[in-house]
C-alpha cells in the first residue's frame, strides 16, 4: 500500500524548514514522502547544548518527532519525559554527522536505532498509521517497535491529555511489559545501552565527529555507509538486498556494542582476529523463580558467590577492572590488580570479585592473544579458558562446574548458562540466575518477592529544580547510577530523612521517626532518643531499592550518621565542617590546607569533600575505636590550632550573629545522632550540586564546588574511582588516642610551637 502526501499536509513541515538554512546545515530539506511498506523510525541521539535522544515515528509523509533527554527504557517503571518538537521529514531518518556551529540544533548527530514499528492492533500499516494520527490527537498512542537496539512494546502519553490545545508538548515515553522489558529483572543489572555507538555505521559520536572533521566536511552523506540502512527497511523485508549494502560498504559494528533481552545465536566455528574490546558489557542473567531442574547435557552450571561481576582486560602493563556500569574497582581491590597485571598475553575475563574481595572467579573468556572469542559456544570457551595457566596466580581461580544434583546438595546461588550460547552483552535469555536450598533437589524462588523487586517510582516528571529543568525522575536516576560508590557509606548508619517532596523551591522537611508501613526491602533501627524522650524508628539504607525509595520520597539528600548501628556511640570517623561566610573559596581552600597541616604534625591523614554548598569537609578515619566526645574533643583542638593560624578570617563560636562574617570551624558535628550529608549526596540548592570527594592536589585557584553536580558526577565517577574507598576501611586512631592522652584537657599543645611571625593576621 502506498499513501500518496497530500499537498495540504506539507505545513507540517514548515516549522522544521523555517528553523533552518540549507545553504549552511546538511540536513535534508523539509520535503513529505511517500510511504511504502511498514512503517519507519529512528532514535537519534543528538549533542547539542545538552545531550538528548530524539524519537521519531514515521505518520502522515514526515516523523513526529520527541526529545527524550534522557534515551529509552526497558524498565515499565521508568516514565520518560518526552518533548514534542517539530516534524521531520522522512530524509532526516538517514542523517548522521555534524550540523555546524550556528545553525539550528548545531552539534554531532548519530543514528542511534532504527527500523520498523506498527501500532498495537493494527498490523496493515495504512490502518496503523491512521490509528496513530488519532492517538497522537487524543494524546495516547501505543505500538510496537522492531529496531536493532529497541524491541517490543511503547506507549507515549501526553500529559493532560483532555489540553489538546498547541502548546502542550509535555508526554512521557513509558516501555509496556512483555518479553523484552525488565520488570523481572533485578535493579541495577538492566542492560546498558550502548548510547555511544551508531547502529547503522558502528561509529561512536567521536568517531562521527573526527572523520568529518577529517575531511574536511560537516557530515558524511555517503549513501554506502548511512542512507541505505534506513531508507532499504522495506525492501529488505522483501527480499531483495542492495548492492550498497554490501559488506564491503559497511563498517562493522563495535565490539563493546551490547544488546537488549537476547534470543540464542548461532556460533562461529572458530575465533575472531580483534584487536582487544575495550568497556565490553557484560552478560547478564534472567532471574529465574520457577521451579525447575537444569540438564546438565543442555546448561553450564556455575556457583556464584555474590560478589561483583567485573570484567578484567589485560593488556601488557595495562589492567583494568570495572563493573557493568564500567566504574573501576582499581581504587578498591588493588590487590586483585597485582594479581591480573602478572597475565603476560592480553585478553579480556567475564568474572566475579568474591564478597571478601580477595579472589577473581573467572567465568568466561571474551578475548585472548588477538581473538575475539564471544562468537564461539559457551562450551568452546570454556574449554579453551580450563587449559589457561593464570590460574596459577594467587587470588585467580577458574569456576567449578556443578550438575544439577551436586548444586541441589550444596544449596546457595548458581548460574545456568546455556552451553551453545555466544557472549553478546546485556541480558540474556541464555543465562539464568537461580537459588537451591541446600539438600533440596529443586530451584527455589529468588531471593526477593514480588513485593521486594524495588520500589514503585511516582511523579518523576515533576520539577524539583525550576531554574534547571530537572526533575524527580533526574534524581532518582542520579541515586540509580552511583548506587555502587553510595551505598558502602551509608549501610547500617541510621539516616534523617530530609524530604523536598514539592522540589527545592517549596522548602523541605525533616523526618527521624519512620514508624508504620514500610517496604520489606527497607530496613529500620530503633534507638531511644534523649531530646524527644521516646525510641525512635530511624530508616537505615542498605541496597540499591532503599536508595530510590528514599529518593522517590523527595529525600534530596542522604543524611547518615558518622556510626553505625553495631557501634552506635563509636563514630567511623570524625569530620571538621569548614562554613564560609564572605569567604571565597579559595580562602576555604587556604583554611583547609591549614586543617592537613595542623593533622600532618601528628602524622594523622585526612581525607577532603566538597559540602556541596560553598564549604568543605575534612574527615579523619576512627574505625569506631573513639566515642563521639573523644572525637568532638579532639577536633576542637585542632579547629582551635587553626583558628590561631588565621585568627581574622575564621571563628570557633556557634552563635552565627556573633561570627562578625568570619569562617566558622565546626567540630560540633561530631555527635551522636548529628547527621552530615553523604558523600555523593545532591543538595537542596540550585544547580543540584553534589557532596563531592576531592584529592588535596585539585586544592586550588580556578577550584568551584558548582563544577561537580548530578547531571555530570558519574562521569568522574568513572574515571576516578571513589576517592573516599580509604575510608571504609578499619582504621587505627592511635595517635589520636596518644594525643588525647597527652595534651592538657583546657587547651591544645601548639601554642609555644608555632611562633608569631607564622601566624596568618
Amino acid at each position: 500500500m502506498t499513501r500518496q502526501a497530500s499537498k495540504g499536509a506539507q505545513s507540517t513541515l514548515s516549522e522544521y524548514n523555517r528553523k533552518r538554512k540549507f545553504d549552511q546545515t546538511p540536513e535534508p530539506q523539509g520535503k513529505l514522502a511517500d510511504r511504502s511498506g511498514k512503517l519507519r523510525f529512528v532514535i537519534q541521539l543528538h549533542r547539542a547544548t545538552r545531550l538528548h535522544f530524539d524519537v521519531r515515528l514515521e505518520m502522515g509523509g514526515s516523523f513526529k518527532s520527541w526529545a527524550v533527554p534522557r534515551g529509552p527504557s526497558l524498565n515499565p517503571a521508568d516514565q520518560r519525559l518526552a518533548v514534542f518538537v517539530e516534524d521531520h521529514p522522512i530524509a532526516y531518518g538517514s542523517f548522521e554527522g555534524i550540523i555546524p556551529k550556528g545553525n539550528y540544533g548545531a552539534g554531532t548527530v548519530m543514528i542511534w536505532d532504527y527500523g520498523t514499528y506498527e501500532e498495537r492492533g493494527n498490523s496493515d500499516p495504512g490502518l496503523g498509521e491512521k490509528a496513530m494520527l488519532e492517538g497522537l490527537a487524543e494524546g495516547h498512542m501505543t505500538f510496537i517497535l522492531e529496531g536493532q537496539k529497541l524491541r517490543g512494546e511503547f506507549a507515549l502519553i501526553r500529559l493532560n491529555p483532555g489540553e489538546k490545545d498547541a502548546s502542550n508538548k509535555t508526554w512521557i515515553l513509558v516501555k509496556k511489559r512483555d518479553e523484552h522489558s525488565t520488570y523481572k529483572i533485578k535493579r541495577g543489572q538492566e542492560p546498558g545501552w550502548p548510547g555511544d555507538v551508531s547502529a547503522a555505521t558502528g561509529r561512536t559520536m567521536a568517531e562521527i565527529a573526527a572523520e568529518a572533521q577529517k575531511k574536511g566536511q560537516v557530515w558524511i552523506p555517503k549513501k554506502t555507509t548511512v542512507a541505505p540502512r534506513l531508507d532499504m527497511v522495506a525492501k529488505s523485508e522483501a527480499g531483495k538486498k542492495s548492492k550498497t549494502e554490501s559488506s564491503a560498504d559497511r563498517k562493522p559494528p563495535r565490539n563493546e556494542k551490547p544488546k537488549a533481552v537476547l534470543a540464542t545465536k548461532k556460533a562461529d566455528p572458530k575465533p575472531k582476529a580483534s584487536p582487544i574490546p575495550r568497556r565490553v558489557a557484560l552478560e547478564l542473567p534472567l532471574l529465574e523463580r520457577t521451579k525447575k531442574e537444569w540438564d546438565e547435557k543442555t546448561w553450564q552450571i556455575t556457583k556464584l558467590s555474590g560478589g561483583h561481576r567485573a570484567v578484567a582486560e589485560i593488556d601488557g602493563s595495562r589492567v583494568a577492572l570495572y563493573s557493568k556500569r564500567f566504574l573501576s574497582f582499581k581504587p578498591k581491590f588493588p590487590h586483585l590488580i597485582d594479581a591480573l597485571s602478572k597475565i603476560r598475553t592480553p585478553m579480556v575475563l567475564d568474572g566475579e570479585i568474591s564478597p571478601d574481595g580477595k579472589s577473581f572467579q573467572v567465568l568466561d573468556l571474551i578475548f585472548f592473544d588477538g581473538m575475539d572469542y564471544r562468537g564461539l559456544a559457551l562450551s568452546e570457551r570454556l574449554e579453551k579458558l580450563s587449559k589457561l595457566s593464570i590460574f596459577r596466580n594467587d587470588g585467580i581461580r577458574l569456576s567449578k562446574t556443578f550438575t544439577h544434583e551436586e548444586a541441589a546438595k550444596t544449596g546457595g546461588t548458581f548460574l545456568a548458562r546455556h552451553r551453545d550460547s555466544t557472549y553478546q552483552g546485556g541480558v540474556s535469555r541464555d543465562w539464568h540466575e537461580f537459588e537451591l536450598e541446600a539438600g533440596e533437589d529443586r530451584a527455589v524462588e529468588g531471593k526477593k518477592d514480588s513485593g521486594e523487586r524495588g520500589p514503585a517510582l511516582t511523579h518523576l516528571t515533576k520539577v524539583y529544580w525550576k531554574d534547571d529543568g530537572y526533575t524527580k525522575g533526574d534524581l532518582i536516576e542520579y541515586y540509580r547510577s552511583v548506587a555502587d560508590v553510595i551505598l558502602p557509606h551509608l549501610r547500617d548508619r541510621p539516616m534523617s530523612l530530609h524530604r523536598f517532596p514539592g522540589g527545592i523551591d517549596q522548602g523541605g522537611f525533616y523526618q527521624k521517626d519512620f514508624t508504620g508501613y514500610k517496604p520489606k526491602f527497607l530496613e529500620t533501627t530503633r534507638i531511644y532518643s534523649e531530646s524527644a524522650k521516646k525510641s525512635v524508628d530511624y530508616v537505615i539504607c542498605n541496597n540499591e531499592s532503599s536508595l530510590l525509595y528514599l529518593a522517590n520520597l523527595g529525600c534530596i539528600e542522604m543524611n547518615p550518621w558518622l556510626s553505625r548501628v553495631s557501634t552506635i556511640e563509636n563514630p567511623d570517623h570524625l569530620v571538621i565542617d569548614l562554613d564560609p561566610d564572605r569567604q571565597s573559596f579559595e580562602e576555604v581552600i587556604e583554611i583547609a590546607k591549614t586543617v592537613r597541616k595542623v593533622l600532618e604534625k601528628l602524622d594523622i591523614e585526612c581525607w577532603v569533600k566538597t559540602s556541596g554548598a560553598t564549604g568543605l569537609h575534612i574527615c579523619v578515619p576512627l574505625g569506631a575505636k573513639l566515642t563521639y566526645d573523644q572525637a568532638r574533643i579532639f577536633s576542637e583542638r585542632i579547629c582551635a590550632q587553626v583558628q590561631l593560624l588565621h585568627p581574622k578570617s575564621t571563628t570557633l563560636e556557634r552563635n552565627p550573629a556573633k561570627r562578625g562574617g568570619r569562617l566558622y570551624l565546626d567540630f560540633m558535628q561530631n555527635r551522636t545522632g548529628q547527621t552530615l550529608a553523604s558523600v555523593y549526596s545532591v543538595r537542596p540548592r540550585p544547580g543540584a550540586p553534589v557532596s563531592t570527594p576531592l584529592k588535596w592536589s585539585e586544592m586550588g585557584r580556578g577550584l568551584d564546588p558548582s563544577g561537580f553536580h548530578m547531571m555530570n558526577l558519574l562521569r568522574r565517577i568513572e574515571k576516578q574511582g571513589d576517592l573516599w574507598a580509604p575510608l571504609l576501611k578499619p582504621a587505627h586512631p592511635d595517635k589520636i588516642i596518644k594525643f588525647l592522652a597527652e595534651s592538657d584537657e583546657k587547651s591544645g599543645p601548639w601554642e609555644k610551637q608555632v611562633p608569631r611571625k607564622a601566624r596568618k593576621k
